[in-house]
């Protein structure tokens, strides 16, 4: 099924190149928040590329991907306030919203709906 989005052609290479540096900061920072939990430097990068994400999400009507950004974000920002503990539970689930992510980036690239559970995640 064919799906579009409020974005040009020439704003489209914008939007996957500045999606992919999020999601590499996302993947890369997780895993160093599992070893170094109270490193706030890293939780704020991670917070920070979440919240990014989700804004760009908004801004083309990208309505599973704002929704998932949302609750990643969301979750970060309990790390961020120390009512949620970092642990690797919470590092699974949050990589796996970023590999959810990852397919909805390619929706943007392709305008074809993937079968990913965002419900799930």
């Amino acid at each position: 099924m064919e799906i579009t989005f409020d974005i040009g052609k020439d704003e489209l290479p914008l939007f996957l190149a500045e999606a992919d540096e999020h999601l590499q900061v996302l993947d890369n920072n997780l895993l160093r928040l599992q070893r170094e939990s109270t490193d706030h430097e890293i939780i704020q990068a991670v917070f920070r590329s979440a919240h990014t994400i989700k804004g760009m999400a908004g801004m083309i009507g990208h309505r599973r991907m704002t929704s998932i950004t949302h609750v990643l974000e969301s979750a970060l920002d309990g790390v961020r306030k120390n009512s949620l503990p970092v642990s690797p539970q919470l590092i699974n689930v949050c990589l796996q919203a970023v590999d959810c992510l990852r397919f909805l980036r390619d929706e943007v690239a392709t305008s074809v709906v993937s079968d990913v559970d965002v419900e799930g995640i």
